[in-house]
């Protein structure tokens, strides 16, 4: 196993590399209420827990079922496609999974109690099963290559990285990524987690609980660049309640997190924000999804889509559409995106 380690204190990480991503100012667009919501699968069930949505670049849409170990595969106007996978235990089935990758019309999906990433088809037709007994992608989006290899957060105290390679062809694990101290093993372990997407030779991690977005070569694993977002409203208002909450500052086994879901389409970075009331004066109760412009040098945040009353823990992009899980009432909804 090779170790390329990167340890970046808390407060270093906060200084402002601005005139940065808010420095243009960003258009706010309010989405209204979603065009289209269904609560359930096509055999009456209703949703239970979505840890996950997907869209494959063709117009579909998939969604993973947390509680039922199913993935269902949808069209943009979330028709039943396909269903993917069952719950068990058995060579076909999903154990345990949180998050999956679409792929080149394969998706893989990463199995807790198996310890390893299973393949299946867009249709659900079974394609095998990757073992990685060391570490396997399970509680965050995780990076699948043409080539083989996957990419996923994988923390690490020991080694004080918070990201792995598993190059599949040898199967080598490579452990790499900056890692913050938090000051207690659970700390650690949970503010460390990454979303992990790969695009243009680059690997683009995206913490959870610091507001940052941290770019590294996919060839050498090492770190080429952070886009800061501490200063973008309403980034910075959340961080800072965060970080100043008495409870989960003294106590070793709670944490925070406010950078929710992350998604890439394309050149667009999208990351999904729940401030509370008041947080920030200029968006209203509900969800935020920042839009990030990749396709530059200069990255930064182009627009802000704010979704007032509606409270989304997933979310899913194409080129026209955003797709929210709203965990309020179990439902699935998609929103029409201004060009």
């Amino acid at each position: 196993m090779r170790i390329i380690s990167f340890i970046i204190g808390l407060g270093s990480l906060l200084l402002a590399a601005c005139g940065g991503p808010d420095c243009k100012k960003a258009e706010i667009v309010e989405l209204g209420p979603g065009d289209k919501t269904i609560h359930s699968f096509s055999d009456s069930s209703f949703f239970s827990d979505i840890s996950c949505i997907e869209t494959d670049g063709t117009g579909s849409i998939y969604v993973l079922d947390r509680k039922r170990s199913q993935i269902i595969r949808l069209d943009e106007d979330m028709r039943l496609l396909s269903v993917i996978g069952r719950q068990g235990r058995g060579p076909q089935e999903i154990g345990a999974a949180i998050s999956f990758s679409v792929r080149n019309d394969t998706v893989y999906v990463g199995d807790a109690y198996k310890r390893g990433v299973l393949m299946f088809t867009p249709s659900g037709e079974w394609c095998g099963m990757i073992d990685m007994k060391e570490a396997f992608p399970y509680f965050k989006r995780f990076s699948v290559r043409d080539e083989g290899s996957i990419c996923f957060a994988a923390c690490s105290g020991q080694e004080r990285t918070s990201l792995a390679e598993y190059d599949r062809p040898s199967a080598a694990m490579t452990r790499f990524g900056q890692w913050t101290d938090f000051g207690t093993p659970a700390k650690n372990d949970m503010q460390n987690k990454r979303s992990v997407f790969f695009r243009d030779g680059q690997y683009i991690a995206v913490p959870w609980s610091i507001p940052v977005v941290e770019f590294y070569d996919a060839a050498t694993l090492r770190p080429t660049g952070t886009l800061d977002l501490s200063e973008v409203t309403p980034v910075k208002e959340i961080y800072l309640e965060m970080t100043a909450n008495r409870e989960i500052r003294e106590s070793p086994n709670m944490w925070y997190v406010f950078m929710e879901d992350t998604y890439l389409n394309r050149d667009k970075l999208y990351v999904l924000l729940n401030p509370d009331e008041g947080t920030a004066d200029e968006f209203k109760t509900g969800s935020v999804v920042l839009e990030i412009d990749l396709s530059g040098p200069e990255r930064f945040v182009s627009r802000k889509f704010s979704l007032p009353g509606e409270h989304l823990s997933r979310i899913g992009v194409t080129n026209n559409r955003l797709y929210g899980f709203s965990p309020d009432d179990a439902s699935l909804r998609r929103y029409p995106l201004p060009e």
